[in-house]
């Protein structure tokens, strides 16, 4: 791919993502459940992840494109052209590899807290069994394992090896409702795959580290995943009053400093996302009928929003020969094609018109 056709994927991908996350906002809305407003958030964030990939490998449609020049005119990148390329690849590559550098050191400080990490006493996790039962503590047909470490203030939850929570100290000083609701808060993030959604999460925000609305995605995805656990974690009024004591109890604690993981789902979150939990719990109706919504009503929105996104192309890579819908296939992608047999065009139809030296080369790959 040539310079100009590298900044025509960056600025397309800049529209796209922009509008998937905006469209994955709008649904929402209209979702009543916080478990499906969890799955549709998940959804955006890998369709995030998979926006870069479609937009290197495939071929996209053209809608817009610019009018070709007269016969014999040359369309190439200028000096400035080059400059500006080249720049903005190192700032995305500066970017990328400081927040990959964090994402390391996170797993690094995870890792370091399970050699620390003991076991919980065989009477405690018993009577947890006992309590939110047996099958709850397997996930994908593994034992969940419960640990206490001494260095983590609040309780989290990871797959890094095998499902796991980690429960701080802090919690031996609740009643054993309360830890009940705690850990079946935790048990829910395991059963709904959020340490490995929180992980494509993170690659997303590697990747595309310099769009504001994969953040703000991020953030709102890690929302519904607190909002869906919550629910799942109370189904009466006396149990949201447990929860929510427990929530407060370990929140304000202040004995030792608060170990933040990006890298696991912790109990806690930002003080803004917790007053929101609290409040959210403490003025539930506990009388009224819990909606039911299909699973597919969650997904349907975001799937019609991306073949929509697909389609916001802006052409700055130089005029396009309008007697083609499609572009041609990217070098890689039409040569792997080629290897299976299946004819692939990776060169521009009127291409000796703008570039010969281009098409001919591109002809006699």
């Amino acid at each position: 791919m040539t310079c100009g056709q590298w900044m025509e994927v960056a600025t397309s991908l800049v529209f796209q993502v922009a509008f998937v996350v905006a469209a994955t906002a709008l649904a929402a809305r209209t979702l009543r459940t916080a478990a499906n407003q969890d799955r549709l958030w998940s959804v955006c964030i890998v369709v995030l992840l998979l926006l870069p990939a479609a937009d290197i490998l495939l071929p996209h449609l053209r809608i817009l494109s610019r009018p070709a020049p007269r016969k014999g005119a040359l369309i190439g990148a200028d000096e400035s052209e080059l400059t500006l390329f080249w720049t903005c690849i190192g700032l995305w590559l500066s970017g990328a590899a400081v927040l990959t550098l964090r994402l390391v050191r996170e797993v690094s400080r995870l890792t370091a807290l399970f050699r620390t990490a003991v076991p919980v006493p065989d009477g405690l996790l018993t009577s947890l069994q006992e309590a939110l039962g047996p099958e709850l503590f397997r996930v994908g047909g593994r034992p969940v394992r419960l640990w206490f470490s001494d260095t983590l203030r609040l309780p989290s939850c990871c797959q890094l090896l095998r499902p796991s929570i980690l429960l701080s100290r802090s919690v031996e000083s609740l009643s054993l409702e309360e830890i009940a609701g705690v850990v079946r808060h935790e048990l829910e993030h395991l059963h709904a795959r959020h340490p490995l959604l929180l992980f494509l999460q993170r690659m997303a925000e590697v990747v595309l580290w310099p769009h504001p609305a994969v953040w703000w995605a991020g953030r709102r995805a890690s929302r519904a995943r607190e909002f869906r656990c919550d629910s799942a974690a109370v189904d009466t009024r006396s149990a949201a009053a447990s929860y929510l004591r427990s929530i407060l109890r370990l929140t304000l604690v202040e004995e030792s400093p608060r170990t933040g993981l990006k890298t696991a789902l912790g109990f806690g979150g930002e003080c803004a996302l917790i007053v929101e939990r609290v409040e959210r719990l403490a003025s539930k109706d506990w009388n009224a009928s819990v909606p039911r919504e299909g699973r597919w009503r969650a997904a349907s929105p975001i799937l019609f929003a991306t073949l929509a996104a697909v389609l916001l192309w802006i052409p700055v890579a130089g005029p396009a020969s309008r007697r083609s819908l499609w572009s041609p296939w990217p070098t890689w992608s039409a040569t792997v094609l080629r290897t299976l047999g299946v004819p692939a065009r990776d060169y521009e139809v009127d291409g000796h018109r703008f570039n010969p030296a281009e098409f001919h080369r591109s002809r006699t790959r």
